[in-house]
């Protein structure tokens, strides 16, 4: 797993065997930042499941100005902190402007952001999609309305938008039950 753009590109990113997460694959992250492209360099993310922070990470080298990465579980918030610091180190940034919250994606205060990443187990996306749509209606109640999410998700997983929501762009594979694929989302324009 790497950085694929941006000031740090190429950085390798820390993410022990023994963890029980799914990192998001390099060609993935690299079509969503694609799509994404110019709303990226100066722009404030969140990023939600933060794992070891491949989302948010890709973001700061390729120009985000601040950002917030939530991951509940200790011992992955370490190794993304690790990972947090190689990454401004590669892009010449220095601290302060991206910090890491050790908390639940679901009951966080977010600040305000441009960007929003949700990258969770594929398996708490199977036991209900609605609170993740609490989380897209919340950040969208109070961002811009040129701000954009993006959910993670299984590719077979189908599901209708929230009303008022719509999609601007659905990168990953077709194929296989855990081919994983990305949402990027947006209030519907009127």
């Amino acid at each position: 797993m790497r950085i694929t753009g941006g000031l740090a590109r190429g950085i390798h990113l820390l993410c022990p065997k023994n963890f029980s997460i799914r990192p998001t694959t390099d060609a993935l992250r690299e079509s969503v930042f694609a799509i994404l492209g110019p709303s990226v360099p100066g722009c404030r993310f969140i990023d939600l499941f933060a794992g070891v922070g491949g989302y948010g990470l890709e973001a700061l080298s390729r120009g985000a100005r601040s950002g917030l990465f939530v991951e509940k579980n200790p011992h992955h918030a370490a190794v993304l902190r690790e990972n947090l610091r190689r990454v401004e180190k590669s892009a010449a940034i220095s601290e302060g402007n991206f910090r890491i919250s050790c908390a639940d994606a679901f009951l966080c205060q977010f600040p305000a952001a441009d960007l929003l990443f949700i990258d969770p187990p594929y398996d708490l996306l199977r036991e209900g999609i609605a609170p993740f749509f609490a989380l897209l209606e919340k950040f969208f109640a109070e961002n811009v309305p040129g701000a954009i999410a993006t959910i993670e998700m299984p590719v077979d997983l189908e599901f209708p938008l929230p009303e008022g929501i719509e999609c601007c762009g659905s990168p990953g594979k077709r194929k296989g039950r855990q081919s994983p694929r990305a949402l990027l989302l947006r209030r519907r324009r009127q």
